[in-house]
């Protein structure tokens, strides 16, 4: 089962968006590449066959991330 991703969380992801956009995602595309580059390569190809792959991008990013922080916290 998927781990709950809070609103904490999701506040702390778009106040980092909003922070330094650019610089989160090349974080992000570093981190999955040595992560997960399964699912950096499913979000690539999805990417090139959408019509906004930017936004295809920044969403599977951005739920990897948020699945990410809560896994950690229900850890803890």
């Amino acid at each position: 089962m998927l781990p709950v991703v809070t609103e904490q969380i999701r506040l702390v992801l778009e106040q980092s968006l909003i922070d330094d956009e650019g610089g989160w995602k090349k974080q992000m595309v570093h981190r999955l590449k040595g992560e997960n580059p399964e699912i950096n390569s499913i979000l690539l190809d999805l990417a090139q066959k959408s019509s906004d792959p930017k936004s295809v991008i920044l969403a599977g990013y951005l739920i990897y991330d948020a699945l990410e922080q809560a896994q950690k916290e229900e850890e803890t």
